[in-house]
């Protein structure tokens, strides 16, 4: 099923590929691997599909890092900040350095305005090395959020921006903030 719906995604029949997928999962109700493709093709366009999706999966896989971490980003983009902490911290729990398991986390604990936990938790990956720019501004908007102005803007004028979204979000916290 799985082989089949990527190659008919691969001939831009998206709605084939999703409509196999769900048949599938409705046929074999434990196979994770569909689960997760259909929650993960829900993300963009069907976030409350996509959490109903995630939670089945979970309860089939309680440790699922993946599952744990796309959940967790759903429930900070719906507001549900403390299952979205719960779901976040498990993730960390299983994978301390990933940097994007630790952005879903820190942006949950940013939107509940504990912005000291979140920047403990920036502070295991955010260094020099780091390429991922969004998870970059995301740290620097809860340096900015704390009230850590300084140590904020000189953070964005260390680094150098070229994808204009990127830009355009530097810009932007630049300008909320006051920089």
């Amino acid at each position: 099923a799985v082989l089949l719906a990527v190659n008919l995604e691969r001939l831009d029949k998206k709605e084939e590929a999703l409509a196999l997928l769900q048949k599938h999962a409705e046929a074999y109700p434990n196979d994770i691997a569909v689960k997760m493709m259909i929650a993960e093709r829900q993300i963009s366009g069907d976030e409350q599909n996509a959490i109903a999706t995630y939670e089945k999966t979970l309860e089939l896989n309680p440790n699922n890092f993946v599952v744990l971490n796309n959940l967790a980003y759903l429930y900070t983009q719906n507001g549900r900040l403390k299952e979205a902490e719960k779901y976040a911290k498990q993730a960390v729990d299983q994978h301390p350095n990933n940097p994007d398991a630790v952005d879903t986390l820190a942006q949950a604990l940013m939107k509940q305005e504990k912005y000291d936990d979140a920047l403990r938790y920036y502070d295991r990956v955010i260094n020099d090395s780091m390429t991922n720019n969004e998870i970059y501004l995301n740290y620097v908007e809860v340096l900015l959020a704390s009230g850590n102005n300084t140590l904020g803007r000189r953070k964005l004028a260390e680094r150098k921006f070229t994808d204009e979204e990127i830009v355009s979000r530097a810009n932007s916290l630049k300008k909320q903030y006051g920089l």
